[in-house]
């Protein structure tokens, strides 16, 4: 009887998250952005390559901003103020009783603090069994994700930001 309840709950579990990632997981978009000079983000300014890979030509975080300068070199200096029209924000929430974690990248204007696009990732912890055992061992479970990655990372859907917000292009 017990084997069935298990079963169960891992066949149940999957049902739902195939659901759910058929339905919200990965790229939303819902407006873009031409001729963007920068951005501001909430991950470190030193670990993004935002001016050399992807050609804009500034990234800010709380009042320091890095600018590509003609020669390619990068500046950081302090900012009174932020210039950036567009921010990329990453927040997690739990849903559906712990047994998913959502995981959301979002581009936003900030005049009216729209959502322009999201980045959808959802983690699914397994069903009741794989989460208590995971609690005896104090580790958290990650049965599946998707869409499907080998390990999660917040910069994997940077190459969808230039789907999103077009950097300007550069006048030869």
């Amino acid at each position: 009887m017990g084997s069935i309840i298990v079963k169960g709950d891992v066949y149940l579990g999957r049902k739902e998250f195939k659901q759910i990632c058929k339905k919200q997981s990965g790229l939303h978009i819902y407006e873009t952005a031409e001729n963007v000079d920068g951005l501001e983000i909430d991950t470190p300014l030193n670990k993004v390559p935002w001016l050399t890979k992807y050609n804009f030509s500034y990234v800010e975080k709380n009042n320091e901003r890095l600018t590509k300068r003609p020669d390619g070199t990068i500046l950081k200096e302090k900012v009174p103020r932020m210039k950036s029209k567009y921010k990329i924000k990453f927040s997690q929430d739990l849903i559906s009783n712990n047994k998913f974690s959502f995981f959301r990248d979002e581009i936003i204007r900030k005049s009216d603090q729209k959502v322009m696009a999201s980045y959808n990732y959802i983690g699914y912890k397994g069903g009741w069994v794989s989460r208590t055992i995971a609690a005896l061992y104090a580790s958290s479970s990650k049965v599946a994700m998707c869409p499907e990655v080998k390990q999660f990372d917040i910069y994997l859907w940077d190459k969808h930001i230039t789907k999103v917000l077009k950097p300007r292009k550069e006048e030869k």
